[in-house]
């Protein structure tokens, strides 16, 4: 009976994290989509005056007299209006790019080649749609020589856990100002990831059940206390690795993420 009770609820836990995952992702897409739209929202706007310059051209040269000054006037207006909405365009294909990395990364479990600059910016750059407002500052120095073969989806995971656990608790749902670092090195045979924030800090009690699933400080608000406890099990049990927590109230909150240096994969 024990051992039945034991099954049940590894499966039950199993579920809830796999539906925390989806959840994770379903904000992702919720944020992706405000983001994007104001890109082509302002190319959209800039195609209708390249429309409106040519229509005001077309005319011109239909006259009986062209003003030189008016041709030169709406060929200004044609050549600004088209270079913005090419810079917009160009914006939103670079989102979709980092976007699709991302989303496909999260859900896959399947092991690549992958640049971890990469990775991290795109990363980054998914999380600011839920960091819009707020008045944190991302500083990431990330060395672009760390080049891995692994599991590219374990990292997105275990990274976007980290940003969306320090918005909530660290800096009070985006409430309060501040920053977040993140630093990446090869460090001898692993890569080191650190995670620091200036936020609120942990107590130490928190600390010791920070890993510990469906623990949370914010369970009237929402919180799953499933975050945390995905990223610790990702970084030991999929990566191999480990993931430390250290904390001080009032002073902020790291997270330091240690894996094991693989070779890339011989072609």
């Amino acid at each position: 009976d024990l051992e039945a009770a034991n099954q049940v609820l590894q499966q039950d836990r199993q579920r809830a994290i796999e539906t925390e995952k989806m959840a994770s992702l379903g904000r992702m897409v919720a944020g992706f989509s405000h983001e994007v739209n104001t890109p082509i929202g302002v190319a959209v706007g800039a195609v209708s005056q390249v429309a409106e310059s040519a229509g005001k051209l077309q005319d011109l040269l239909h006259g009986d007299e062209v003003s030189e000054e008016l041709v030169a006037g709406n060929l200004a207006s044609l050549i600004d209006a088209s270079a913005l909405a090419m810079s917009n365009l160009r914006r939103a294909a670079s989102l979709v790019q980092s976007f699709k990395r991302t989303a496909v990364d999260q859900t896959s479990e399947i092991q690549r080649d992958f640049s971890l600059s990469q990775l991290v910016d795109d990363v980054v750059s998914t999380m600011r749609p839920l960091y819009r407002g707020a008045q944190i500052h991302f500083d990431v120095d990330c060395d672009p020589h760390v080049q891995l073969h692994g599991i590219a989806g374990a990292w997105t995971q275990i990274l976007t856990n980290l940003c969306t656990n320090a918005h909530k608790h660290a800096f009070d749902n985006g409430k309060r100002a501040g920053a977040i670092q993140i630093r990446v090195a090869r460090e001898s045979s692993q890569v080191v990831l650190r995670f620091r924030d200036n936020g609120v800090g942990m107590e130490p009690e928190h600390i010791q059940k920070a890993f510990e699933p469906f623990f949370t400080t914010r369970r009237n608000d929402g919180g799953s206390g499933l975050g945390l406890y995905i990223a610790y099990s990702l970084a030991t049990q999929t990566l191999g690795g480990s993931l430390a927590c250290n904390s001080t109230p009032g002073v902020g909150t790291e997270f330091v993420l240690c894996v094991p240096l693989h070779p890339l994969k011989q072609q």
